[in-house]
């Protein structure tokens, strides 16, 4: 479960106050107030006036100002073009979601989300045409000897574990993999 906040209230910055001026520490204040010692830090510096000093008064008319102008647009919202361009090369497959964000870069685009920040928009719907399931890719590479990377979500699909048989055959020219079934399943069955 994710983590919850809750605004200070203008009674707990009234203290915060009070206990600055009788150099208390962030630690004692936190303590205090029944929130984190980070929280304490960040609410000191947000709050503090034009003379540098922490106003509790200032602090609660800066939260209700921070709280009208509300969350930032997500930015493959406002970067439509960009979103575009991204889907377009995601499901081309030309590459995967890091390549994605180096051939922006490298076309010149500034507004460049990072990895989380696309996987997010991804996940959200804001990347068109695009989902966790159509970045899968349906091929794989050969490494030392003729080992063959069977992708996670691959593996999760079918159910296989470390260690488990694999039937793999030729045919026209193609090799086939597949799950083996149980011996003693295909006997009696």
């Amino acid at each position: 479960m994710g983590r919850t906040y809750q605004c200070l209230t203008i009674e707990q910055r009234k203290i915060i106050a009070n206990m600055l001026c009788e150099g208390a520490s962030a630690r004692m204040i936190s303590e205090q107030i029944v929130c984190h010692i980070a929280s304490v830090y960040r609410e000191i510096e947000r709050g503090k006036n034009e003379n540098g000093v922490y106003d509790p008064y200032y602090a609660e008319k800066v939260r209700k100002e921070n709280k009208l102008i509300g969350k930032p647009t997500p930015l493959m919202l406002t970067e439509k073009d960009l979103a575009q361009e991204i889907a377009d090369f995601l499901i081309a497959g030309e590459g995967s979601v890091n390549d994605a964000i180096t051939v922006m870069r490298n076309r010149g685009h500034s507004n460049v989300p990072s990895k989380n920040t696309l996987y997010s928009s991804i996940d959200k719907g804001l990347i068109p045409g695009v989902s966790r399931e159509t970045l899968h890719r349906n091929q794989t590479r050969m490494y030392n000897n003729g080992q063959v990377h069977i992708p996670k979500w691959m593996r999760d699909m079918l159910s296989l574990a470390d260690g488990e048989e694999l039937s793999i055959k030729l045919k026209n020219g193609k090799i086939i993999i597949e799950k083996s079934v149980d011996e003693g399943l295909r006997l009696n069955g």
